[in-house]
């Protein structure tokens, strides 16, 4: 039987990729690791789209997402970024970090965010790329658009808060080891001692393709609460067997 924690996480899932399918511009937050840019991807591939995506940090410069001229014998030659790239292709834009990009690449996407009839950008040799049919972005952050400029924060048609990980990861876990999959689920009741997704796929790795003992996995993944997610893991694999 459901619990409530996973009946809650399944809607707010279940709203963030029928967005996604529904709208072109979606902003997913919510903590690190839970399965956001997974399903991102996941979208692009039901909808036969290409996916180009990119991971920001506060000292990237356009360049590296709008694209540069590189070196080619002995002359340059213009290459585009993944954000060009996918608005010539109609293709779908996976902008990941949204929240930690700087200042200069959070106001050039001010543009290829707006709205589809009018979005534009130039190039730095002059010349205009506008969207082609189909282009979407979906952005992912661990905080909510509260920290974006409001313009760029308006031009998202969606906003989706994800508390915890994708139902497809709780599956993969709980078939790799009875009672995992609902423990890391739980433990997002409290962000702050939440087990990632990350480190119990580590654990599966250590335990199912290593060989290690699960008390060894568990005190080299969780260190001194390796014995609580364990209690944890055979709670919940014992109610599973009810």
């Amino acid at each position: 039987m459901e619990t409530m924690m996973a009946q809650n996480n399944n809607k707010q899932w279940q709203l963030a990729i029928a967005l996604m399918q529904a709208v072109p511009r979606v902003y997913l937050w919510g903590p690190p690791g839970i399965g956001k840019t997974h399903a991102a991807y996941d979208a692009a591939r039901a909808a036969g789209k290409a996916v180009y995506s990119c991971t920001l940090t506060d000292d990237d410069c356009v360049q590296e997402v709008i694209g540069c001229p590189i070196p080619q014998g002995d002359r340059f030659v213009w290459q585009d970024g993944p954000i060009v790239r996918a608005m010539r292709e109609g293709a779908l834009l996976v902008i990941n970090e949204v929240s930690r990009a700087s200042s200069a690449i959070k106001d050039k996407l001010l543009a290829v965010l707006d709205d589809p009839e009018i979005a534009e950008i130039t190039l730095p040799h002059g010349e205009r790329v506008r969207p082609a049919s189909g282009f979407a972005v979906i952005g992912t952050a661990n905080t909510d658009t509260s920290s974006l400029d409001p313009a760029l924060a308006d031009r998202f048609d969606a906003t989706v808060e994800l508390r915890g990980p994708h139902p497809q990861l709780v599956d993969l876990l709980e078939a790799h080891q009875p009672g995992l999959g609902r423990t890391v689920l739980d433990s997002y009741a409290d962000v702050a001692r939440a087990v990632s997704p990350r480190s119990a796929l580590a654990y599966v790795r250590l335990v199912c393709s290593a060989g290690w003992q699960p008390k060894e996995a568990a005190a080299a993944i969780w260190s001194d609460r390796s014995a609580d997610v364990l209690t944890a893991i055979r709670i919940h694999a014992a109610k599973e067997a009810v």
